[in-house]
């Protein structure tokens, strides 16, 4: 699935403990502010081919 934004995807999802961004297509995405923001709970995160190389904003990411 092609994400053109990640911004705030996950965020305040306050009981999330694990997440697999791995087959998400990322490439030309620019923003991916707040991403888990707020996510008190998360601990592991499966980036795998996770591809920010485009990247403009990754403020408050985690």
């Amino acid at each position: 699935m092609h994400v053109p934004s990640a911004h705030g995807m996950f965020s305040d999802c306050a009981q999330l403990a694990y997440a697999d961004v791995s087959r998400l297509t990322t490439s030309g995405s620019t923003d991916f502010g707040e991403m888990f923001y707020e996510c008190s709970s998360l601990r592991q995160v499966n980036f795998g081919r996770f591809d920010t190389s485009a990247a403009t904003i990754m403020s408050l990411m985690l």
